[in-house]
Order: structure tokens, then sequence, then C-alpha cells
């Protein structure tokens, strides 16, 4: 079952260069005029009509994935990733509900969720990457924070997982937030 976590790696690594090469474009547009801003801009403005549906799924395969983890695989997650469990799992409920209910501003409630499951998620990646940042607190009754379970490409571990759900989400709610 663990090829299943490897096939999530990949999709992680191409949604980071998908985020990297957005924000490189955003920021090439900001001095420049590019050939292609015309699609950009068509491409942003159908993925901004349906940005719940697409936060949802986000959300939905990061809750699914987490509790994959932990339930199927037997991983026991850390107290970092049950902080930042507490910000992602919402989200589907929140993103759902708003679809279901036909409410698009809940940009309100979605970005700063994601701001602090975000900052959760790069605190953890520290603590796993950095043994300055490492403690024992984490690690008195329960796994220890450090641990890493996977780490594909150099740099994809779990927090790298919730870290870019995290930033997908945030993303699309801040572009809509009215």
């Amino acid at each position: 079952m663990e090829f299943l976590v490897e096939y999530l790696a990949y999709v992680i690594l191409l949604l980071d260069i998908s985020i990297i090469g957005y924000f490189g474009i955003k920021i090439l547009q900001k001095f420049f005029t590019l050939p292609i801003d015309e699609y950009i801009e068509a491409f942003e403005e159908k993925v901004d009509s349906r940005y719940r549906e697409i936060g949802l799924i986000v959300a939905f395969v990061a809750t699914a994935g987490s509790l994959f983890l932990s339930n199927v695989l037997g991983w026991t997650p850390c107290r970092l990733c049950w902080f930042q469990r507490i910000f992602m799992y919402p989200l589907v409920v929140i993103l759902g509900a708003s679809l279901f209910f036909g409410d698009k501003n809940v940009s309100d409630y979605v970005v700063p969720m994601t701001v602090i499951g975000a900052g959760l998620s790069i605190y953890h990646y520290a603590v796993q990457m950095m043994t300055r940042v490492q403690s024992s607190g984490c690690s008195i009754s329960q796994v220890s924070c450090e641990t890493k379970y996977t780490f594909y490409f150099d740099y994809i571990t779990i927090p790298i997982m919730a870290l870019t759900a995290f930033v997908i989400i945030g993303i699309l709610a801040y572009r809509n937030w009215e």
C-alpha cells in the first residue's frame, strides 16, 4: 500500500512545481507584458469560478490521505500532525457546506485556517529537518515530531504534503476574498 504514498509524492511534486511556476509568472507579470497573459487570465477566471470545488477536493484528499496514513498504514501521527489536522479537517466541512448552501463568501474562514495550518506545517518541517529546532518535548508520551515516515525527492515529507494543500486552498480562497 505504500505505493500510494509514492504516487501522492509525485502529485505533490507536480503541485509544488505548479505553485512555484504560478508565483514566478505573477512576479514576471508585475514587470513585463507576457505573450501568455490572456491565457493566464482565462485560466485564473476558470479556476476562480470553481475555487470552492477545487479547494474541497484538495482538502478532502489531504484529509483522506492523513486518515489513510494513520489508519491503514499504521503511521502514528505526532502532536504537530494533529494540530495540522485540526486546521485541515474543518476545511472539508466549511467548503462542502458552502457548496451545499451556495455561500461563495467563505474566505473569511478559510484564509486564516490555511495561514495557521501552513505555519504549523513549516514549523513541523523545520523540526524534522533542522537539528537546532528539534526538541524532545514532542515525543515524551507519543511519536516524535522529528519522525519522517516519508522522504521523497529529498524534501517531501508529510508536513510538506500538508503545506502544499494549505497553500493551494489558501491561494484559491485569498484570490476570491470579498
